[in-house]
């Protein structure tokens, strides 16, 4: 069994989704941060009590979008040294310490070509790997879209930087631009 935790992280989905939870971004991140806190811990605190297989998995809402920030030119390019790629990080460490076995990085537009996924997967689990050596066990998950005709390509990118679980679907049905196809992979695999 799973308990899956979906939380806003980029600026973009906090300040639209929890404009009225506080009045600055900074107020804001710091529910978000409560909210984990209190959310994550929850479940753990029931997977102690009732079932100890049970998984609990934290997804940071438009996970991809925290690594984009704009030139002045406004095209999109990738920053992991971004406030908004720190509070990312910051979030998935903080679920993982309270609890969270696996983090699913769902985007909301993806908008990376297959080597741009792999950096962003290369530099997320180099953040987070420490953890690791702190005893601490989790997995990088991938949700992926199809926005660019690539969510194979880059399905197959996460794979090869560290995620563990890849989102599919039959024949690519019912998610929005819909997620990566399971003959698709399993053709590749």
């Amino acid at each position: 069994a799973r308990i899956h935790i979906f939380l806003a992280t980029s600026d973009e989905h906090i300040k639209a989704k929890f404009w009225n939870k506080a009045p600055t971004l900074g107020e804001m991140r710091e529910w978000l941060r409560e909210q984990i806190n209190s959310e994550v811990g929850s479940a753990k605190d029931y997977k102690d009590t009732h079932n100890e297989k049970l998984e609990i998995e934290f997804s940071p809402e438009d996970a991809t979008g925290n690594a984009l920030s704009k030139k002045e030119d406004g095209k999109k390019y990738l920053d992991f040294e971004s406030e908004q790629f720190n509070f990312l990080v910051e979030v998935c460490e903080l679920a993982i310490r309270k609890g969270a076995t696996i983090i699913n990085t769902p985007d909301t537009l993806w908008n990376f070509l297959p080597h741009e996924t792999e950096r962003f997967f290369k530099e997320l689990s180099r953040r987070l790997t420490h953890l690791k050596d702190e005893w601490f066990e989790f997995d990088l998950s991938a949700h992926i879209h199809n926005d660019l005709w690539m969510v194979s390509a880059n399905a197959i990118a996460a794979i090869r930087w560290w995620a563990t679980q890849i989102e599919l679907t039959i024949e690519g049905l019912w998610e929005r631009a819909w997620n990566t196809s399971l003959h698709e992979i399993i053709g590749i695999i």
